[in-house]
C-alpha cells in the first residue's frame, strides 16, 4: 500500500527537517558516504517547501576552494555539519560533472519527488 498524501507530508516534513548538509564527491561516495570528498566541509540546505509530499533546494548549493577542472561526481545527505548520519548520494549530471576554473560547483537542484494514491 502506498502513502496517501498527508502520509506524504508527513515524511516530507521530517525529511526536510532532518536533512541539512550536503557534502561534494569526485566519484562514488562509498557505504559510508566518506569516500572521494571533494570539497572540504559540508554545506547546509535551505529546502523548499513541500507540495504533495515532494520538494527540493530553496537556493542552490555552492561549493567552493575544489580543485579546478576536477572531476565531480555526486552529493551526499547528512544530518549535521561535521559526523553525523549518513542518508544517501545523489549522482549529479549523469556523474559526468566538473569544478570550473576557479574551483566551484554549484548544485541547483536536488529533488525529492514522491507519488500517492487514493485510498
Amino acid at each position: 500500500m502506498a502513502l496517501n498524501e498527508v502520509g506524504l507530508e508527513a515524511l516530507a516534513t521530517l525529511l526536510r527537517a532532518t536533512i541539512g548538509y550536503a557534502q561534494l564527491h569526485s566519484a562514488g561516495a562509498g557505504v559510508n558516504g566518506t569516500d572521494n570528498i571533494c570539497v572540504t566541509g559540508r554545506l547546509p540546505i535551505i529546502w523548499g517547501l513541500s507540495t504533495n509530499g515532494s520538494f527540493g533546494l530553496q537556493s542552490p548549493l555552492r561549493f567552493i576552494a575544489g580543485i579546478p577542472n576536477s572531476p565531480v561526481h555526486s552529493v551526499t545527505l547528512w544530518d549535521s555539519e561535521m559526523d553525523g548520519v549518513f542518508y544517501g548520494e545523489f549522482p549529479l549530471s549523469g556523474g559526468d560533472g566538473q569544478m570550473n576554473l576557479e574551483g566551484e560547483f554549484i548544485v541547483t537542484a536536488l529533488d525529492f519527488l514522491a507519488s500517492s494514491t487514493d485510498a
